[in-house]
């Protein structure tokens, strides 16, 4: 018995439809067909899920000479890291560091050089806002007594010393009873009152010598000193002392002993008169006179026969 739910369709080229050339054809999808068209693939020994972390995607960058170059979108250049004692900056500030470490060093040490070389002046001791009164002590008074006369010794060392260095026109010359250098002039009196023995006021003999002093120089001269300074008396090779004490006062003797002490003003003369103690009335008595640059006595001296 025919089957009316089943209709005969004939295929003719008219019953089929072209496709499209704009639609694409389709593909049947099957999926029962899927598992049986696709191989399976090898069951794996290792068990365990092999997970791939996903690569990153690399992006074109131009370079300089307008390339192409592919660089990895999450990785950065990296830059290389010095160690901290080979940076710049370091050495710099140990430089600095050491610069002024020995600067500080050397203004201590000056401080304490300059400390030591100048000591603070002790503080005066107050009481009562008043400086305390202190009695002379005798040893104080001797020190400064000693410190005085090493400070005349000085200056005479000092004197002498620049007569030394001074240029002389006549350091001292003798003759015919004239003593003379630039500074002054003794001119002895050879009469018999010039030149005579006389008494001290010990009754002891005396060789009594009357002289012209003139002063050559520009400040007052002493005759008495520059006699005492310049001449010398020597019996039997001893030098013979000053003796100023005369045994009669009222003889004119005694006024030009006396003048002798008195300063002579520049280019003024005096009749003045010196006199020495003798060993004895017998033997021959020689005056020396001295150069005032060597500071020696002359070769020429005056004899006086008693």
């Amino acid at each position: 018995m025919p089957n009316n739910n089943h209709h005969n369709f004939k295929t003719t080229r008219n019953n089929q439809k072209s496709p499209t050339p704009s639609e694409a054809p389709q593909t049947p999808i099957n999926n029962e067909s899927k598992d049986i068209l696709t191989p399976k693939p090898a069951y794996p020994s290792d068990k365990r899920p092999n997970y791939h972390a996903p690569q990153p995607a690399e992006a074109p960058v131009k370079n300089t000479a307008g390339k192409k170059t592919t660089l990895t979108a999450n990785k950065q250049p990296s830059k290389s890291h010095k160690p901290w004692y080979k940076k710049p900056l370091f050495w710099i500030i140990t430089v600095i560091v050491i610069i002024i470490t020995l600067i500080g060093s050397f203004l201590i040490f000056q401080s304490r050089q300059d400390s030591e070389s100048n000591p603070p002046a002790p503080k005066p001791d107050l009481t009562s806002n008043t400086l305390k009164k202190k009695k002379p002590n005798q040893e104080n008074i001797k020190k400064a007594s000693k410190a005085s006369v090493s400070r005349s010794v000085n200056k005479s060392t000092n004197k002498n010393n620049s007569e030394n260095q001074r240029n002389f026109k006549n350091p001292g010359s003798y003759s015919d009873m004239k003593y003379e250098t630039d500074d002054f002039k003794i001119e002895i009196d050879n009469s018999s009152d010039g030149v005579k023995l006389i008494s001290d006021t010990n009754s002891q003999p005396a060789l009594y010598i009357r002289y012209t002093f003139t002063n050559n120089s520009k400040s007052d001269l002493k005759p008495a000193d520059i006699v005492n300074q310049d001449i010398q008396l020597k019996q039997n090779e001893q030098i013979l002392n000053t003796d100023g004490n005369i045994n009669d006062d009222s003889t004119d003797d005694k006024n030009r002993l006396d003048t002798a002490q008195q300063p002579v003003t520049p280019g003024q003369s005096a009749q003045v008169a010196m006199m020495y103690q003798v060993n004895n009335t017998k033997d021959q008595i020689s005056m020396f006179f001295m150069n005032l640059k060597t500071k020696q006595p002359l070769s020429t001296t005056q004899p006086f026969k008693l």
